[in-house]
């Protein structure tokens, strides 16, 4: 009995002085921080390390430090749960619940691009 309470209390000591000590903190950005708008509907990070954020106002980069709207466009009611982001650097955004308004925004040039825009009719 002695040998297992040893067993366990040695396994306890070696759980306890292993663990590590996680602390996340968690930032709300709202106007005041420059964003477009409060509803936010998806998030981006590309390939260049910038998050790109759709709102019910548009689009707006942000670069770490601050948040700046570069395209008018309204996300409202949209779910992007996959945006795909291509080789020619265009996000792949639905902008409709038919999966139909599929439109391209290029993270360098920042217009936006339709269907047949970008394949040609």
């Amino acid at each position: 009995m002695k040998r297992i309470f040893l067993l366990f209390f040695s396994l306890f000591i070696a759980a306890i002085s292993t663990a590590q000590e996680y602390t996340t903190s968690v930032k709300h950005y709202t106007l005041d921080d420059g964003l477009s708008h409060n509803q936010v509907f998806w998030l981006h990070k590309d390939i260049r390390g910038i998050v790109w954020v759709g709102t019910a106002n548009g689009i707006n980069l942000y670069d770490g430090a601050s948040f700046k709207k570069v395209a008018d466009l309204n996300f409202f009611h949209t779910k992007n749960e996959n945006i795909l982001e291509d080789h020619e650097g265009d996000l792949w955004l639905n902008t409709g619940s038919d999966k139909r308004r599929l439109i391209f925004f290029n993270i360098y040039s920042k217009k936006i691009k339709t269907i047949e825009e970008k394949f040609g009719k």
